[in-house]
């Protein structure tokens, strides 16, 4: 038999281990078109930040994101939940699928910007330091399994990163997919309705 593989129906099996051919679970997303990428980049002055805000929509489709921090100088970051900073339209960031033939339609994209209006930076949920030389930083180690956070729907979060030096060059990256999970709470509004009889 020829080649490295055959397809046996729906299957790829390899010939030598007969064993089923798995993708890890980022390299399977970015075939599938399910893996966005929204990037900020700037450059920035000693104790100058770099913010980008997301906003989750009010859906069971949840957002799975990996926050990746670069800067050529020394900076240092935090995340913040329930920001009370408010999303601005003309400063909105276009997220970009990783399979440029095939992009999976998001079922609740969620809203994301920079340089969010207002002030209130929520609860600080992860912070740290990103080194000089264009070092990475991300929340928790170094692959995806370590570092992704579940975000809540219906929530604002807020991403900052400031930099230590002048002349600095830094970048968020929110890499991203959706996943269903039926058992997520949702913020509901009840409506009450009175009713007057007149004797």
């Amino acid at each position: 038999m020829s080649g490295t593989k055959e397809y046996r129906k729906r299957f790829p099996i390899d010939v030598f281990t007969n064993c089923f051919i798995t993708l890890p679970e980022e390299h399977y997303l970015v075939h599938a078109g399910k893996l966005w990428d929204a990037i900020y980049r700037q450059a920035r002055a000693a104790d100058e930040a770099a913010e980008m805000l997301v906003v989750t929509s009010n859906t069971r489709h949840l957002l799975h994101m990996l926050f990746t921090f670069s800067s050529k100088l020394a900076s240092h970051f935090e995340i913040f939940k329930d920001t009370t900073k408010a999303y601005v339209s003309g400063n909105a960031i276009t997220s970009v699928n990783r399979n440029q033939q095939y992009q999976h339609p998001l079922a609740a994209a969620p809203q994301i910007c920079h340089t969010p209006s207002g002030s209130g930076d929520g609860t600080s949920l992860y912070k740290g330091f990103v080194g000089g030389g264009a070092r990475n930083g991300s929340v928790g180690g170094t692959g995806r399994d370590a570092n992704e956070i579940l975000l809540n729907p219906n929530t604002s979060y807020l991403i900052r990163l400031t930099s230590y030096e002048n002349a600095n060059f830094v970048q968020i990256n929110a890499e991203y997919y959706e996943r269903f999970h039926h058992l997520v709470p949702l913020t509901t509004t009840t409506t009450t309705t009175t009713t007057t009889t007149t004797v």
